[in-house]
């Protein structure tokens, strides 16, 4: 293919894992297995299965035809020039990049518009790769037990990149330098990786936009026993009359043999916030609390750039507003109140210190504060829980160890934004100027995109 005036090649859809279907589902990566002949590498994976999702009343992301046959990589460099027959042309070995999509754990993928690096790759000259792994009720449903260890979704991507120290240099890539990136949740995964002993020498360089490890936070309190029982008792395979230690096989057996299209049609019917599964720690993927500093202080990485956009938090916001219709009517007169208990239960904090923290945001209650205003602190204090002040000290972690650290905030808001004019520049703000999609950008936009991947 052409791109801005560069010839590319893609591979699409190579296997890196074999199926995770059957007796295979829960359990963490098996390698594929060798091949016979030309693979046909043409076509963009199936995304992995999950709950199809309507991205905060913008756009609906139809996952219908998703397959839990989904664990592929893409590989994208630029053509090499000509070579004929007897000439002594050198090969130079480029830049690797490996990208992990967002979505809160729960949805994406790699075939996704806002993740196409055709652009990125014909103006900076690198391979990069792109790939899907495990999500949701699939990829991280946990027990801390060996039926569902958990975090398998974590050792898909470390596969990935054990895949890519093996076999990029067939694609021209160096494996020596490899930079892994990611988003969100691909953020937030990219930092895991940096602590993990598992993924320790498989890169030199990580980029984290929006996300950190501590934005696991909210996520951390969804795992457990009994969100694990509530959806297996739905799916039919859980006896109420029976202990949980004493059926725990049979249920894991029981899920194992149900249809991935009846489960998600099941998924579809049950709370969001009961059927999030997100990465656990304490296991052995992760050996430690993400909470605690110590982790954090000694980083398998030798570079990092990393950052936030300017308004994180508009975009949750406005999730709320979507999700629960009761958002506007309380917060119009229970703001304080309301912040409050979010925060004690979300943080896992005293209500003491929670009220402390919202008396810092909004200030003396006898100051009373017009809707708009309460909805852009509301954003504001969900941006800096989840995004800035994780961002922030992971930044200042990565320093003190001396490890080359530059950390930005990304405060552009590009012309062709779909998000409402209040929003600023959201959570996914800047995600099409970051990875090059230039075929839809004009004037100064084009502009700070070259200016953004070329520096």
């Amino acid at each position: 293919m052409e791109v801005s005036g560069k010839h590319l090649h893609a591979y699409l859809g190579i296997p890196y894992a074999e199926p995770p279907v059957s007796d295979l589902r829960f359990k963490r990566p098996r390698q594929v297995s060798p091949w016979e002949g030309v693979y046909n590498a043409t076509s963009k994976p199936p995304a992995c299965r999950q709950v199809s999702v309507s991205l905060f009343g913008f756009a609906k992301l139809n996952y219908s035809e998703a397959s839990e046959d989904c664990l592929y990589v893409n590989v994208w460099k630029p053509s090499q020039p000509p070579c004929s027959k007897g000439q002594n042309c050198p090969s130079r070995s480029l830049p690797v990049v490996v990208y992990f999509h967002g979505g809160g754990f729960q949805w994406g993928d790699s075939a996704l518009m806002i993740y196409d690096p055709a652009n990125f790759v014909a103006l900076t000259d690198v391979v990069f790769v792109t790939f899907n792994y495990r999500l949701g009720f699939f990829g991280f449903l946990s027990l801390d037990t060996e039926p569902v260890p958990g975090n398998v979704g974590l050792w898909d991507q470390n596969m990935v990149l054990k895949w890519v120290r093996k076999n990029i240099a067939s694609f021209g890539g160096n494996p020596e330098e490899v930079t892994i990136a990611g988003h969100s949740a691909g953020a937030t995964s990219v930092a895991l990786h940096t602590a993990s002993p598992h993924s320790k020498g498989l890169f030199k360089r990580v980029i984290m936009q929006s996300g950190a490890p501590v934005s696991m936070v909210l996520t951390l309190f969804f795992s457990g026993q009994g969100k694990f029982i509530n959806i297996a008792g739905s799916l039919g395979c859980y006896d109420t009359n029976t202990t949980f230690d004493g059926q725990i096989n049979d249920v894991v057996s029981c899920l194992r043999q149900l249809d991935a299209g009846f489960i998600i049609n099941k998924l579809e019917n049950i709370n969001f916030l009961k059927r999030i599964f997100a990465p656990v720690d304490n296991d052995e993927f992760l050996p430690f609390s993400v909470l605690s500093s110590k982790p954090w202080q000694n980083l398998n990485v030798e570079n990092v750039l990393l950052g936030t956009t300017a308004n994180e938090g508009s975009m949750f916001f406005h999730f709320l507003q979507n999700a629960f219709s009761v958002v506007d009517d309380l917060l119009a007169t229970q703001y304080r109140t309301v912040s409050t208990v979010v925060l004690s239960q979300a943080l896992h904090i005293p209500m003491s210190e929670a009220r402390e923290i919202v008396f810092s945001y909004f200030g003396d209650y006898g100051v009373e504060h017009s809707y708009e205003e309460v909805r852009d602190v509301i954003s504001d204090m969900f941006a800096d829980a989840t995004f800035n002040c994780p961002t922030q000290l992971f930044a200042e972690d990565a320093a003190q160890q001396g490890i080359g650290t530059h950390r930005y905030i990304f405060s552009y808001k590009p012309t062709h934004s779909f998000f409402p004019e209040w929003m600023g520049v959201a959570h996914y703000g800047g995600r099409l100027l970051h990875n090059g999609i230039s075929a839809i950008l004009k004037g100064p936009n084009s502009l700070l995109e070259r200016i953004w991947l070329t520096h």
